[in-house]
């Protein structure tokens, strides 16, 4: 069996790399003789990373997909000249890059339809895949479109596992996307919201809802925890983010101004902070910025600045905390995973509707919301329920894993029989 895992990974978002490797992870053990390769923006990380054979997910992939968004250094000079500035762009795009991105994009597809020689299965592989906003319509929805065409050209099956869906803000996004979606065999979201956003976008196929992939990594991946059981010498992760979405720098500005008060009050009460991130390079900025308003306050702060540059060193990192303050949606799951009460900061409907959904809403503050005062009381609130909340995370952590084996070996059901049985071991051991 030949099984094709397409993931938009590779620019360093490290709770998609989490995705595809927990995805490859219950492949694997379950079908131990299939030959797996990758789809991804950088094939090379891909291959040292998780020794399988990659190929591009995309014609240009030497920049992830920053690439999809670079701009014309003339472009701020006719800033003033809007109408000058289309003519010259279409005069351009029509007579020179639209005939050679056709030539290269034909070609690219040509490659990708020969490598997929012999593959049974696509799997489009979680995350939030299922996007135009970040990037365009022509990123991730058309990549998903087209190597879902071109699998099903070469007669493979293709499944969509546990996807997160939106901003959907183009027709042209949506088309895609309603396209690839018409054409798999399964079909499964992370969540309601993401299902109900496709389906207003007029796809109307067969769906199920589980819990993110990553959820169906072990909890020890990192290594055995080391949080301290003395709350007053405990561990504060913090991870900000540039909140691009807005497009308005005074709700960043903001934001480091209210985490840089909460970090000066924790540090303050002898608590030793750890400034993290689960995209690189994409947070090296707001952790520099957060460093020094936290510095600015309280020039004798424990500062810890980790340089995390994949999934082992985060989970590593992580399990050392005891609590945990982040904006990324990730980041909730790694904290939710391993059991550490965290307060979320939600930039994005994705964040807050995980946090309902884990029942943790009341430790969610939506970023336009967020003060210096509101951030104190949840935290104190956080820490004065630590216990409780610790425990129910771990529970309905193990839940949402044991449901995702489910899911798994009855998509992939070679070696079903056999799972099972590691399922009982599993839960017996856990049960001492």
């Amino acid at each position: 069996m030949r099984i094709a895992l397409l993931d938009h990974v590779g620019y360093g978002n490290l709770g998609d790399e989490a995705t595809l490797a927990a995805v490859l992870l219950n492949v694997r053990s379950r079908c131990p003789n299939a030959e797996v390769l990758a789809i991804t923006f950088n094939p090379e990380q891909t291959r040292n990373t998780h020794n399988i054979e990659a190929l591009t997910i995309h014609r240009d992939c030497t920049s992830g997909p920053a690439g999809f968004t670079g701009g014309s250094p003339y472009r701020r000079r006719l800033s003033n000249h809007p109408l000058l500035w289309a003519i010259l762009r279409f005069g351009k795009g029509l007579l020179f890059r639209w005939p050679r991105e056709f030539v290269r994009e034909f070609r690219h597809a040509i490659r990708s339809f020969r490598a997929l020689e012999g593959v049974d299965l696509l799997v489009v592989a979680g995350g939030g895949q299922l996007r135009d906003k970040a990037f365009g319509q022509y990123a991730f929805p058309y990549n998903i479109w087209k190597w879902v065409v071109l699998s099903r050209l070469r007669g493979a099956r293709a499944y969509f596992v546990n996807q997160g869906a939106g901003p959907l803000k183009t027709a042209t996004g949506r088309y895609f996307l309603k396209s690839a979606l018409g054409k798999a065999d399964y079909v499964s979201f992370r969540d309601r919201r993401s299902r109900d956003l496709l389906m207003s976008a007029g796809w109307k196929g067969e769906s199920a809802v589980h819990p993110d992939c990553v959820y169906g990594l072990p909890a020890d991946l990192g290594g055995p925890s080391s949080r301290l059981d003395d709350s007053a010498q405990s561990v504060i992760g913090i991870s900000p983010m540039r909140v691009y979405w807005d497009r308005d720098p005074r709700i960043y500005e903001k934001l480091i101004d209210d985490l840089g008060d909460l970090g000066a009050s924790l540090s303050l009460q002898n608590r030793t902070l750890c400034l993290f991130s689960t995209e690189n390079p994409a947070d090296d900025l707001p952790i520099s910025d957060l460093a020094a308003a936290i510095f600015k306050r309280a020039p004798a702060a424990k500062l810890d600045t980790a340089k995390i540059h994949d999934l082992a060193e985060v989970w590593s990192c992580m399990r050392r905390m005891d609590f945990v303050v982040t904006c990324r949606f990730h980041g909730v799951v790694f904290a939710h995973r391993m059991g550490i009460p965290v307060l979320a900061i939600a930039h994005h409907p994705k964040v807050s509707t995980l946090m309902h959904d884990l029942g943790l809403s009341e430790f969610c503050i939506e970023v336009a919301d967020c003060t210096p005062d509101r951030l104190t009381d949840l935290y104190a609130s956080l820490m004065a329920r630590s216990d409780e909340i610790r425990s129910h995370m771990l529970d309905s952590a193990e839940r949402y894993r044991l449901e995702l084996m489910r899911q798994f070996d009855s998509l992939f059901p070679i070696r079903k029989a056999t799972t099972k049985i590691m399922m009982r071991i599993e839960e017996r051991a856990s049960l001492g």
